[in-house]
């Protein structure tokens, strides 16, 4: 399989681990018949930073949004992140804690990419 440069949005390096599942994952978002996805790697493996590689280097169609789903709390990690790997000006990034946060956010934000916990009541 061929392997993905490193894109260019991401101020951290991906290790060789990361670069195949950034490969793999980019797979999955080509896909026209996928849904979505799950990345279960183990804990430490950099499952956040490879996420994000992912959709700096694929950014949702306009009008859509990408929708991560975490512990709880790991939701002030994600923005954390997030803003440490990547510029703010590519990514528009909301953590959402119930539905009316929800709403108001998709109003107020174009294109957002969304982060909500498994807690989260709809």
């Amino acid at each position: 399989m061929p392997q993905t440069p490193t894109p260019q949005h991401p101020k951290h390096y991906l290790l060789p681990h990361q670069k195949l599942g950034l490969d793999r994952l980019k797979q999955w978002m080509d896909d026209p018949s996928a849904k979505g996805g799950i990345l279960a790697d183990e804990i430490g493996l950099g499952k956040t930073l490879l996420a994000i590689s992912a959709l700096a280097t694929r950014p949702p169609a306009k009008g859509k949004s990408a929708f991560i789903v975490v512990p709880a709390g790991l939701m002030r990690n994600w923005k954390d992140e997030l803003h440490r790997s990547v510029s703010p000006i590519h990514f528009r990034m909301l953590c959402i804690h119930n539905e009316r946060e929800f709403t108001r956010s998709k109003a107020e934000v174009s294109d957002p990419t969304l982060v909500s916990s498994y807690d989260t009541r709809w």
